[in-house]
């Protein structure tokens, strides 16, 4: 299959295009280049930009680029609903008029917001609390909008990742409180740490959007899965625990409110049941210790930018950073100086 990835530079596009290749698929990738490591030189796509010759002879589509948090979203609202759901909505209708019949998107449970009840599904109301989360349920509708004939377009509402990437995010949970024991001996929690998510690895998050993409046509079409692993719910102070558990020396310590309402308890029932073959391989105590080895043995990408703070590693951070030094402008474009050394912006 020959698979376009936006995203692909990101987070779990890096993990993605391993594991698609190493199934055996053609990978193409797009994206901004926003967190490249400098001098990677590679080409700048804008995903606002895309046009029906760029999706010519492309079997599917896997929709990864977007600004990537809550923290991101809140940096303009206008430009999170731009890039996350109006170019998603473009994306979509772009594939299927130029004939890819595959389009997965990567979408999140954050939607669900502040929930009370435990156990939500994938019939529960969403509750966006957030630009981030309402620019998903925004490309979640349009996209599904589109299903039909041999058009194929599925969302799935990942749980938080963690883990191990050669575009690794510091500003994930998880990843963030390992990397502060690493550092500090110190793991923050805001207020109670009550706040519950579910957690995956990103690998396992990759390889569901493979099974995804080798699956017959009615078991994806229209659709959306939650997608993350059974028992990974857990409230932010168990997953402090869990890190202090691992790295004896670090203090958990409570630090003034929590004023984020987003709490949610998710079940992944449909997806288990839809993907019998997808067995997620980790765990957040397994993956709690991955991180800390790949710390001691520097092997965490972009840690040596982290000595005046978390470098490219916190993209809200270092989007501000762009901003800030007339590198993109206010809707995350880049200037003409910084677009001339990509191929095409």
């Amino acid at each position: 299959m020959r698979v376009l990835v936006t995203g692909n530079r990101g987070y779990l596009g890096s993990v993605l295009s391993d594991v698609l290749r190493a199934r055996g698929h053609s990978v193409t990738g797009w994206d901004a280049g926003y967190f490249d490591p400098v001098g990677r030189g590679a080409a700048m796509r804008d995903i606002r930009d895309i046009r029906p010759e760029d999706l010519l002879g492309f079997d599917a589509v896997v929709h990864l680029a977007a600004l990537c948090n809550d923290a991101c979203g809140a940096l303009d609202a206008g430009a999170t609903h731009e890039i996350n759901g109006r170019a998603a909505g473009n994306l979509a209708r772009v594939a299927r008029s130029t004939g890819v019949e595959r389009l997965v998107l990567a979408s999140s449970c954050s939607i669900y917001g502040a929930a009370a009840a435990d156990g939500l599904d994938e019939n529960a109301a969403v509750n966006p609390l957030t630009a981030y989360a309402r620019s998903k349920v925004d490309a979640e509708a349009a996209i599904r909008s589109l299903s039909g004939g041999t058009f194929c377009p599925t969302a799935l509402r990942f749980a938080t990742l963690y883990g191990l990437s050669s575009s690794f995010r510091s500003d994930l949970l998880v990843n963030r409180m390992v990397s502060c024991a690493w550092r500090w001996d110190t793991v923050s929690v805001h207020g109670e740490g009550r706040a519950a998510r579910p957690l995956l690895h990103v690998r396992d998050a990759a390889a569901a959007i493979a099974e995804c993409l080798a699956a017959d046509g009615a078991t994806v079409q229209g659709k959306a899965f939650n997608v993350g692993r059974e028992g990974e719910n857990y409230e932010v102070r168990e997953v402090a625990e869990l890190v202090r558990q691992q790295r004896p020396t670090a203090q958990v310590r409570a630090v003034g409110t929590n004023d984020d309402r987003r709490s949610y308890r998710v079940r992944f029932d449909a997806f288990r049941q839809a993907f019998p073959e997808w067995r997620p391989s980790m765990t957040v105590p397994v993956g709690i210790t991955e991180l800390e080895d790949a710390l001691d043995a520097v092997q965490v990408d972009g840690k040596h930018e982290w000595r005046d703070g978390w470098g490219r590693s916190d993209r809200s951070l270092w989007l501000q950073r762009l901003c800030s030094e007339g590198t993109v402008s206010q809707s995350f474009r880049w200037t003409p100086a910084e677009a001339a050394r990509g191929v095409r912006v």
